[in-house]
């Protein structure tokens, strides 16, 4: 009974006043701070407010060695900070949730969910659920009470499907999924490189040079010799590469006996939905993940391009239109083969100990 609330200081000017300029005290949740001018010398900050609920706007400040403390976090000028849904540069929308935002549209465009936003949109485009997004489309609608959609740069589409991003023209034509970290086109994915790589370890542990032809022994990789299975060619060029475990431990998740994952269903903690995921591995160590390396920063992992253009290690032997077979890794000439050299693009030299060709593999 002995404070109050909704506060309101507007037009003001404070001028080489006390070292704090605006405090604001515990259990107030309701002030509004608009179009003011705060300058002195030493001071230590402008604004401090031990919440984030304050809304701020059109206020400079000067002379102070922090412009702005809110809820903790510093800031060197003092920022724009706006409570309840937005509606910004827009000639028609509606951002219905506190927490929502319709930004750079047109035509009726509603942001309904929490944490939802339009922006740079028109034609009537739309979200619910939570954690919604539509970006530079035109009636694009994301549907259900579902989390964390993203529509980006689409026409007349529908997304429901949570943890996805998504973009189209008159339907879906791309969609990546962040639960199990698929990606699904319609079209055709390009690249300046050429063929397509895989992820083997070497036998021994260490670095085998690019352009070295490589057989299995067992599941690990050595240079080839004549005879051997070629297996393929240790790559930089490969346009399509599989195997690499780029995140996590490859055995995270549970398998079944052919490989696929083991699912189970969870419910989501912020929309309540029951939502389909990988299944963690029990052995998993969560306090290593941290220290986690990806293969391509290991030196026993190596991309073997296994198909198309590759760069290949070459003797004296070889000339332009040669089938290859290997020697400790090498390409030597064949009688014939499933390798065939292109064009020789380094010249063999004995101080080197090979050329280079390009080679198609198949």
């Amino acid at each position: 009974s002995n404070k109050t609330d909704y506060i309101k200081i507007s037009n003001f000017d404070i001028y080489k006043s006390a070292p704090k300029g605006i405090l604001i005290g515990g259990g107030l949740y309701n002030v509004n701070i608009l179009n003011g001018t705060m300058i002195t010398d030493n001071g230590t900050v402008a604004i401090q407010s031990p919440n984030n609920q304050a809304t701020i706007l059109g206020v400079q400040s000067e002379g102070y060695s922090v412009a702005a403390s809110i809820k903790g976090q510093t800031y060197q000028q003092v920022p724009i900070n706006l409570k309840g849904g937005i509606q910004l540069a827009t000639t028609s929308g509606f951002a219905v949730n506190q927490t929502s935002a319709v930004i750079a549209g047109t035509g009726d465009i509603t942001a309904r969910g929490e944490r939802n936003a339009v922006i740079s949109s028109s034609g009537g485009s739309s979200t619910e659920g939570s954690r919604a997004l539509i970006a530079s489309s035109n009636n694009a609608h994301i549907r259900g009470n579902q989390a964390s959609r993203t529509i980006l740069s689409s026409e007349n589409i529908i997304l429901e499907e949570p943890y996805t991003v998504a973009g189209g023209h008159q339907s879906i034509k791309w969609l990546l999924d962040s639960v199990e970290g698929n990606g699904t086109f319609a079209g055709a994915i390009s690249s300046s490189l050429g063929g397509y790589g895989e992820y083997f370890e070497s036998s021994t542990g260490q670095l085998i040079h690019t352009g070295t032809i490589v057989t299995l022994r067992g599941e690990k990789i050595v240079p080839a010799n004549v005879g051997d299975y070629m297996l393929g060619v240790i790559s930089e060029t490969s346009a399509f590469i599989s195997g690499a475990s780029s995140f996590v431990w490859q055995g995270r998740y549970l398998t079944n006996e052919f490989g696929g994952f083991i699912y189970e269903t969870v419910t989501d903690e912020e929309s309540g939905e029951l939502i389909r995921v990988p299944k963690q591995n029990p052995d998993y160590d969560t306090a290593l993940e941290a220290n986690y390396h990806s293969r391509a920063a290991r030196d026993e992992w190596h991309v073997v391009g296994l198909v198309g253009q590759h760069y290949v290690r070459i003797d004296e032997t070889i000339n332009q239109g040669d089938y290859l077979t290997a020697h400790n890794g090498i390409g030597t000439k064949a009688a014939e083969g499933s390798w065939k050299v292109m064009k020789i693009t380094s010249a063999y030299t004995s101080e080197k100990g090979y050329g280079i060709a390009l080679t198609v593999i198949k």
